[in-house]
């Protein structure tokens, strides 16, 4: 089975929608990536705006640039939509979730996208996950998005003692108020957990879990 791996174009804030919309950023950035992926080829475009340390999984966690190094662009045309939006309150950090697709092809699925502000105000991806298996959304605030509550006081990153053998990674916004964790097991099962502060608590607001492939 072929490995889809998906990331995204920085796009600068200022271009974007207003106040009202907290999502836009993020959900423009995605499209943006989406039409220059069908226009220049996936992998091409990686190359181009991948930050060092973004990641994704294959299943098990990898360096996408790294990984991409040499890898030549599909012969086939991805194509995805973001189709929910979550951000922080300093706006450092936020999470898309969409659909994707081979273009003249049965085979679609869904995505989730970890992204953080540059000092320029152009997002890029720090970590995605994509694939065909059914993600848990416990928010769906459509594509205008939802930011995170901006009182009360975030608490600093909890400190996990995952499983041994897991491969654990904690993330947050700088203002602490949108996180996330990354999980995966040795088998290769992994799971993603995105929560945002309401004003009292962290509250998940994706979980996104995927088996270990079965042995070929």
């Amino acid at each position: 089975m072929k490995r889809f791996v998906l990331l995204a174009l920085a796009v600068p804030t200022a271009l974007l929608a207003g106040k009202s919309d907290p999502g836009a950023p993020l959900v423009a950035a995605d499209e943006t990536y989406s039409k220059a992926s069908q226009r220049n080829g996936a992998w091409t475009a990686v190359r181009q705006v991948a930050l060092p340390e973004s990641e994704t999984f294959v299943p098990h966690r990898v360096k996408v640039l790294e990984f991409g190094k040499d890898l030549p662009d599909p012969p086939f045309t991805q194509s995805w939509k973001p189709e929910h939006a979550w951000i922080s309150c300093d706006g450092t950090a936020g999470v898309t979730f969409g659909s994707w697709k081979i273009d003249g092809h049965p085979i679609k699925g869904w995505y989730e996208s970890v992204w953080v502000r540059m000092k320029d105000g152009s997002y890029r991806v720090l970590l995605r996950r994509g694939g065909r298996e059914t993600r848990k959304l416990h928010s769906r605030p459509g594509r205008k998005g939802i930011r995170a509550v901006c009182g009360g006081k975030a608490p600093p990153l909890p400190l996990v003692a995952p499983d041994v053998g897991t491969d654990f990674k904690l993330g947050a916004s700088h203002d602490q108020t949108l996180i996330w964790s990354s999980a995966v097991s040795q088998g290769g099962a992994v799971r993603v957990v995105i929560s945002l502060w309401d004003g009292k608590v962290h509250v998940p607001i994706l979980e996104d879990v995927a088996p270990a492939p079965q042995p070929r």
